[in-house]
């Protein structure tokens, strides 16, 4: 059923219909009683945030200082790009390795393999390279190492090509050399006694060896020789030379 009301009512004019009131707010007619509302705005300095937080693609600015737990940024092949300067105080964790930059004693470490430090200089797994010089465990060079300084090896490989080599060189102590024979050693590395030498009288064939001797160099005559005076071979030990092979003994008259 239509509704006539009023032509041109007053704020709070009623016009009842039925057991229905309605009221006149300036606008519209509206039923019931309209209770005012008062709203209250104050500054929360410590909001919380119950779930997520979805910026909805929009941009959070001026926000100041943001304190949170764990933050997830993007996801999959998605970026974190800071437009400015950055600081983590904490380590920074890229894969599964550990980064971290420590400006109060200036280093960089990578995990436990890489280090770079001002005092420590570079460090690749135990090796070192800083201010007093180069330690590594093993050097593998195919076209030449040049140094200036000073190189301590406890084994040298390979060819060594003394042209490359230029300066002042220090002595040499072979007491520690293997690999090396001569026709005698000396009784001490101190002089004068390293001019007193001394060599074995006797070469040993043991129990179980077999040994064969063969020289078919011609331009040699054939000729092999040893320093010593005898050859002792023991039970179940044999010892043969070749034909046209010529062998001598004692062949510096020593003994």
């Amino acid at each position: 059923m239509a509704i006539n009301f009023p032509n041109n009512p007053s704020v709070n004019d009623t016009h009842t219909v039925g057991n229905t009131t309605y009221t006149w707010d300036g606008t519209v007619w509206i039923t019931g009683t309209v209770l005012p509302v008062t709203f209250e705005l104050f500054q929360d300095t410590t909001p919380q945030l119950g779930g997520d937080l979805d910026g909805n693609s929009k941009n959070i600015s001026n926000v100041g200082v943001l304190t949170a737990g764990n933050v997830t940024v993007g996801g999959g092949t998605t970026d974190l790009l800071v437009s400015g300067d950055a600081r983590v105080t904490g380590i920074l964790t890229v894969g599964s390795s550990s980064l971290t930059l420590d400006g109060s004693n200036n280093t960089v470490q990578v995990g436990t393999a890489l280090t770079l430090g001002h005092t420590q200089g570079f460090q690749f797994h135990t090796q070192n390279l800083h201010a007093t010089g180069f330690e590594v465990n093993q050097v593998n060079a195919s076209q030449g190492i040049n140094v200036t300084g000073i190189v301590t090896a406890t084994t040298l490989k390979g060819n060594l090509n003394a042209s490359y080599l230029t300066g002042n060189l220090p002595a040499l102590d072979g007491s520690a050399l293997t690999g090396i024979q001569g026709l005698a050693e000396p009784l001490s590395n101190t002089t004068p006694l390293n001019k007193f030498l001394k060599t074995p009288k006797t070469i040993n064939i043991g129990a179980g060896t077999s040994l064969t001797v063969e020289n078919n160099d011609a331009t040699t005559d054939r000729l092999v020789f040893v320093k010593e005076g005898t050859i002792h071979v023991s039970v179940g030990g044999t010892f043969h030379v070749k034909n046209n092979t010529k062998l001598r003994l004692n062949v510096l008259g020593i003994f």
